[in-house]
């Protein structure tokens, strides 16, 4: 929880009380209790190996198979979970989608209760009982009181054991069902399977015995997109993904301007950073909420290289419909742009029908030689090459020049905020720093301005220390040689 290694020692505490032990394995060291014969494997990827053994007895009853009928009764159905827990809905999501229902979270009950309002359809809904901003009682009550929704099948997800008479006693809604947390996927299963057994009549079963079923995903290279992203580096990287994956996108440079665009033409998804100068992406994404025609509301995806905790469920109480962070991977977007396309699809079926002033000059590092390329992940610069197709040798080295452009002016910027003890100003040119490195793979060099930026955030003093400044100056002139170096060779 938060950091704290409580997880791993209630584990640890359940591993030792079932008869067993827990250990784990990182890039070839180990740490805990192994068994004896345990053998570290040899150095891997980063990330981190836990294993864990116990003692179980052996099961005397069988598995029941698993009948092919839900994937009859499930084909085309769709299904609500509202649950303040995001782990459970993420847990729910994976789990119905794997039986072939279409699924839609939120982790807020208004948001739900709008969707419901605003017409979306779905075969079920799936609350949870206990939630702060309104209980699953309320919310139960709430849609069934809505026009053409008293009928929607309600199952009522609780951690609490409750007798019938104390269900029907709280409320006069007629639940299909009440399930107990942890969640038992055959009873879910079981429960949906007689829920859609009442509505079979939407089910077409196929004639033939071999049943095919394909994932259809609505045609998605008409979407009309927005990028809103001040950074010139990935500018062109988002560009260059969205053109992989078959996209174009107009770009504006802040939240004016996003404002700007959609008073000129309707979007269907906006790509929002979240970091931008005069206007955030947050106050953009709040005045689009507030403003914009309700029957044309962008699906807005935050882009972001945050990393601490609750930022997500900021970006997403703001209004923001998405989240994915920087820098940006291929399939994420494409997941993001997907279920953008699908959202929007299922809505439209449902309604009727200037940049930051430089007051110092570009500091001037000494390079080192030899070029150490080891400061830039190359399997980055190649998925970056592939998207240019016959154009690649060209694309990088226009990557390359303009992150050069770009740098060095930042790196002023930052110089000028440590100077004037400036918490906002050091916070932006670190981010901008950051999120520009990443995606052409200076790692290392990302981090390193993600600390000072996360130091400015907290308004921790040593942010004003100019040894930072100084680490990120001379790290950028490695980056640069290598880049060139490297681009040079693909």
């Amino acid at each position: 929880y938060g950091g704290t290694g409580l997880g791993l020692i209630i584990c640890a505490r359940l591993t030792e009380i079932m008869g067993g032990t827990i250990w784990v394995e990182s890039q070839g060291y180990g740490a805990g209790n192994p068994p004896e014969d345990w053998v570290v494997t040899e150095p891997t990827p980063p990330g981190s190996s836990f294993y864990f053994t116990v003692l179980l007895k052996e099961s005397i009853t069988p598995l029941p198979m698993t009948p092919d009928l839900p994937s009859l009764f499930f084909q085309g159905r769709s299904v609500l979970v509202v649950d303040d827990n995001q782990t459970t809905c993420y847990y729910l999501q994976t789990l119905l989608s794997s039986w072939g229902l279409q699924t839609e979270t939120t982790i807020f009950p208004r948001e739900a209760l709008a969707w419901l309002q605003g017409g979306k359809q779905y075969d079920a809904v799936i609350l949870d009982f206990r939630m702060p901003d309104m209980d699953g009682i309320t919310l139960a009550e709430s849609i069934q009181a809505l026009p053409h929704r008293r009928s929607l099948p309600l199952i009522m997800l609780t951690g609490v054991y409750l007798s019938p008479s104390e269900r029907y006693g709280q409320t006069s809604v007629n639940f299909a069902a009440w399930l107990h947390t942890p969640i038992n996927t055959t009873q879910l299963q079981t429960t949906l399977l007689q829920v859609f057994d009442k509505t079979r009549a939407k089910v077409t079963i196929p004639p033939s015995s071999e049943l095919q079923f394909e994932q259809t995903i609505p045609s998605v290279s008409g979407l009309r997109i927005l990028l809103a992203e001040d950074n010139r580096i990935n500018q062109q990287v988002a560009g260059l993904l969205l053109k992989k994956l078959g996209y174009r996108a107009d770009v504006v440079s802040n939240g004016e301007e996003v404002l700007d665009a959609l008073a000129q033409r309707d979007y269907d998804v906006i790509l929002m950073d979240v970091e931008m100068p005069e206007m955030d992406g947050l106050t953009a994404t709040q005045r689009i909420r507030q403003e914009q025609n309700t029957l044309h509301q962008p699906w807005i995806i935050a882009v972001t290289a945050y990393s601490m905790r609750g930022d997500r469920e900021r970006c997403l109480e703001s209004g923001m419909s998405a989240y994915i962070s920087k820098p940006i991977r291929l399939e994420e977007l494409q997941e993001a742009l997907q279920q953008a396309a699908i959202s929007l699809e299922q809505s439209s079926q449902e309604l009727p029908d200037n940049p930051v002033s430089q007051n110092a000059a570009p500091p001037t590092v000494e390079v080192k030689a030899p070029v150490d390329l080891t400061v830039i992940d190359r399997q980055i610069l190649e998925s970056l090459k592939s998207l240019g197709g016959d154009q690649a040798k060209q694309l990088m080295t226009d990557l390359v020049q303009a992150y050069g452009q770009t740098v060095p002016p930042l790196l002023a910027q930052l110089a000028t905020a440590i100077a004037a003890q400036d918490w906002s100003g050091i916070q932006m040119a670190a981010h901008s720093l950051g999120s520009s490195s990443a995606n052409l793979g200076a790692l290392t060099f990302a981090k390193q301005a993600k600390t000072v930026e996360n130091l400015a955030r907290h308004q921790d003093p040593q942010a004003f220390d100019l040894d930072y400044y100084q680490q990120l100056a001379q790290a950028y002139a490695d980056v640069q040689q290598a880049l060139e170096a490297i681009a040079a060779d693909l």
